[in-house]
């Protein structure tokens, strides 16, 4: 009868342990979330399988509006600044998660495009100041 008992609870956590998936949330500073990550594992394929919704991000930064799309990026990751005039001095700098500096002091227009498709698949830092203030945005390469 012990043979069978531990032979029925070794079963039941195998089979509990490959039902497992994983969520991730992200969110704002007003606790609203913004990203959802989903990890399926396949029990078939031996991999895993990510869902992530696309967003805009949004945020006020010296009374203009920042909006960063898409996040989780691609190719090509999109900084607009409202009501941007020429003599704003905006810059960016992307770090990696781990420190290195990949990008610094880049100058920022009313809509600037940024190419990630030099960058492997990761996590970075982007780093938005804007008249003396500055801000920092999780962006997901993908």
């Amino acid at each position: 009868m012990k043979r069978i008992f531990i032979f029925f609870m070794l079963w039941c956590f195998a089979f509990a342990s490959q039902a497992q998936s994983i969520m991730s949330y992200a969110y704002d500073q007003a606790d609203n979330r913004v990203n959802r990550v989903i990890v399926l594992k396949s029990r078939a394929l031996k991999a895993q399988s990510h869902h992530v919704d696309s967003v805009s991000f949004r945020e006020m930064l010296s009374d203009r509006q920042i909006k960063i799309w898409p996040n989780p990026v691609q190719a090509e990751l999109t900084v607009s600044i409202s009501q941007f005039d020429s003599s704003s001095s905006a810059t960016y700098s992307l770090y990696h998660p781990g420190g290195s500096v990949l990008e610094v002091n880049k100058p920022l227009t009313q809509s600037t495009a940024i190419d990630m498709t030099k960058y492997p698949r990761g996590i970075y830092i982007l780093r938005i100041t804007l008249y003396g203030q500055s801000s920092s945005w999780k962006i997901i390469k993908q």
